[in-house]
C-alpha cells in the first residue's frame, strides 16, 4: 500500500511538473467550494537584513494533503535567497529540480509530495533565508495559482483519479 502512494504522490509531482503522465491520466478540476485552505509566509529569525522565511499550509477542513507545490517569486536584485529547506519530512518525495533557488529567474522552487495523506490542519512545509539587498521594495509572491491547481502554487489531494487543489489564492509578502 506504501508502494502504491508513493506512486501516486511521484506522479502528481511530475503531472505538475510538465512530465511523466499526461493530462488524460489525471483531471484537475476547478473545486471551488473547495478551495478553503491557505498558504502563507511567514517571517521567523530575523538578524539585521536577513530574515529566515517559512511557508505554512493551513488546512482547515483537514483534508487529506498528498502534494504541495509553491513557487515562489522575487526580484533577484532586492533580494539574495539561500538555505531552502523542506521542514515536513513527510513531504519526502521530490519533483526533478523542485528544491531549488533560480536566482537569475528570481524563483524558489518547491515541489513535494507525501507518500501518505497529511491531515493536520497547520502544515510547516519549508523555510529559507532572505537577505534584503539595495534599496528596492523586496515582496515575496506565491507564482502561477490556478483554482484548476494545474500552476506552480498549489495544495492537492487525490479522490479517485482526480487531484484536487485546495488552495484558494495566497497573498504576497513585503519585506
Amino acid at each position: 500500500m506504501k508502494t502504491l502512494f508513493s506512486a501516486i504522490g511521484l506522479l502528481i509531482l511530475f503531472l505538475l511538473a510538465g512530465c511523466g503522465a499526461s493530462n488524460q491520466e489525471i483531471k484537475h478540476p476547478a473545486a471551488m467550494d473547495l478551495l478553503n485552505a491557505e498558504m502563507f509566509f511567514h517571517v521567523g529569525d530575523e538578524q539585521g537584513q536577513q530574515k529566515t522565511i517559512s511557508i505554512f499550509v493551513k488546512n482547515p477542513e483537514s483534508l487529506p494533503i498528498q502534494s504541495v507545490r509553491a513557487w515562489i517569486k522575487f526580484d533577484p536584485a532586492a533580494v539574495r535567497i539561500t538555505d531552502l529547506k523542506v521542514e515536513e519530512e513527510r513531504l519526502s518525495l521530490v519533483a526533478p529540480g523542485e528544491t531549488d533557488i533560480d536566482s537569475e529567474e528570481g524563483l524558489v522552487k518547491i515541489g513535494v509530495a507525501s507518500s501518505e495523506a497529511i491531515s493536520e490542519g497547520l502544515i510547516k512545509v519549508a523555510s529559507f533565508k532572505v537577505l534584503k539587498i539595495g534599496t528596492q521594495p523586496a515582496v515575496l509572491t506565491f507564482y502561477d495559482w490556478r483554482a484548476e491547481g494545474d500552476g506552480h502554487t498549489a495544495v492537492l489531494f487525490l479522490e479517485e483519479r482526480e487531484a484536487i487543489n485546495i488552495l484558494k489564492a495566497p497573498s504576497s509578502i513585503s519585506l
